[in-house]
């Protein structure tokens, strides 16, 4: 008997000894703590803050600013990370797109001295609205002082109840707001109670108010914004590069059997997810140029040509090795940091976007119209001229309207369709209204300057073109 509560004892304590052995082990490991590290792409979203704020400074060189925190009007410094997603009129973009006193979300973290100073994106108005499916329902105008209330929401059919975020928020407008219909300029008077529109505000220095810079009375006018934004990023990715964090580089020589020397150097690298469908198109044997850039991201100078050993994507961001088998791409050597950052040229790139900018501005310029060339026109086409031209636009492409010019034209495959040459006699630019057509992406510079472009390779013989 005695045995047998002994063995009854034994195998409890066996089994609860067996229980918590598995009730330990179900638990699940500690997640990490995810925290901001240089020369890594980590976003600590367990840990952030996103204040509403307007923005008051910024300073391209550092990739810092300041933005004044809507609510308590607290002033505060941020550091922009080489990575931060700047969601500029509902797509990607950079520091220069963004305009002082503009209201958008800024996402903080925490440095080592336990201060909130790291950003990891700028969602401008434009962004938050479009992605989260909201709208501004107009519920009353007053046309007096120029301002209207709304019920910020979601009316989206699908859903079984509207979701109504926030109500009573007053809008305001002044001389320099701009109303889009259609796609099109539109006017105040447009604006009807009951409608639901988006807005692109600002703030006034204090408090929570707003003022309007665009409002858009339909999803056609807020879409036409983002079109002409992506057009603009990929042109600055096409000059610039895909940018990206170093993570290792390693350069060998050797000699063969028969006394030749040869250089061996590879980079890997994790690219930023701004590149989008750039970056996804990226293939193992693909040309490109690997050039060092500094603090702003802009490119040193430094750069050597190699070829893409190996390409794929790990979520958003982009993996790749770089082989390079000049003996000339060892000078980097020295230069290149794990963790710095660099950028990623496709050869073929920049050709692909002067074609793609031209072939939209021959479908988006009017009739006819007399203009200054520019030089990023210049740089987008390809195209120059000693004095004023005309572009008449055509079914599949433009002419252009040349008055002393008898250059041969060397514009890219897409754009080069049905173009030819016309010699009319136009008026002089001093007698001809210096206009330029709108919603096309790209700076005015004022230049007259005659470059020549070489019929052979289209070289800008007169020094390199701005881009777009």
């Amino acid at each position: 008997m005695k045995t047998f509560s002994r063995f009854v004892i034994l195998s409890f304590v066996v089994l609860l000894a067996l229980l918590s052995f598995s009730a330990l082990a179900a638990e699940p490991a500690a997640k990490p703590v995810l925290k901001i590290t240089p020369g890594k792409v980590i976003v600590p979203t367990d840990k952030m803050r996103r204040p509403w704020g307007e923005l008051v400074s910024m300073d391209l060189a550092t990739r810092t600013g300041t933005f004044r925190k809507e609510g308590s009007d607290e002033v505060i410094k941020f550091i922009v990370m080489p990575y931060a997603e700047l969601l500029h009129h509902a797509t990607f973009g950079d520091l220069e797109d963004f305009r002082v006193g503009e209201r958008a979300i800024f996402r903080l973290h925490e440095n080592e001295a336990g201060e909130w100073i790291y950003l990891t994106y700028i969602q401008d108005e434009m962004n938050f609205l479009k992605n989260h499916g909201e709208q501004y329902q107009v519920d009353s105008i007053d046309p007096k002082i120029g301002t209207f209330t709304v019920t910020q929401g979601n009316w989206d059919p699908k859903l079984k109840e509207p979701f109504i975020r926030t109500k009573g928020i007053v809008i305001g407008t002044d001389a320099d707001t701009h109303y889009w219909k259609n796609g099109e300029p539109a006017k105040f008077t447009d604006i009807k109670v009951g409608d639901r529109l988006r807005t692109k505000t600002h703030g006034i220095g204090k408090g929570s108010d707003r003022v309007c810079w665009e409002v858009f009375l339909d999803d056609e006018s807020l879409l036409k914004f983002q079109a002409e934004q992506k057009a603009v990023h990929t042109s600055r990715l096409a000059k610039l590069g895909l940018p990206g964090y170093i993570d290792d580089g390693k350069a060998k020589g050797s000699e063969d059997t028969a006394g030749r020397s040869a250089f061996d150097m590879k980079v890997d690298m994790t690219l930023f997810q701004e590149g989008g469908d750039v970056l996804r198109s990226l293939k193992k044997g693909q040309k490109v140029r690997f050039v060092l850039c500094g603090v702003d991201r802009l490119p040193t100078g430094k750069s050597a040509e190699g070829v893409v050993a190996d390409a794929k994507m790990l979520g958003n961001l982009g993996k790749v090795s770089i082989a390079f088998s000049d003996p000339a791409a060892g000078d980097l050597t020295l230069d290149i940091k794990v963790g710095g950052v660099a950028r990623i040229q496709l050869l073929k790139l920049a050709a692909a976007a002067r074609s793609i900018a031209a072939a939209n501005m021959a479908r988006s310029l009017p009739r006819r119209i007399p203009l200054n060339i520019d030089r990023s026109v210049g740089d987008a086409m390809q195209v120059v001229s000693r004095n004023d031209y005309a572009v008449r636009r055509e079914r599949f492409g433009m002419t252009l309207a040349f008055k002393q010019c008898r250059h041969k034209l060397r514009l890219p495959k897409t754009a080069r369709r049905r173009f030819r040459h016309e010699s009319p006699r136009l008026p002089a630019m001093a007698d001809a209204p210096n206009t330029v057509p709108t919603g096309i992406p790209f700076r005015r510079i004022e230049s007259t300057a005659f470059n020549h472009v070489s019929s052979a390779s289209g070289e800008n013989r007169c020094g390199k073109t701005d881009g777009i």
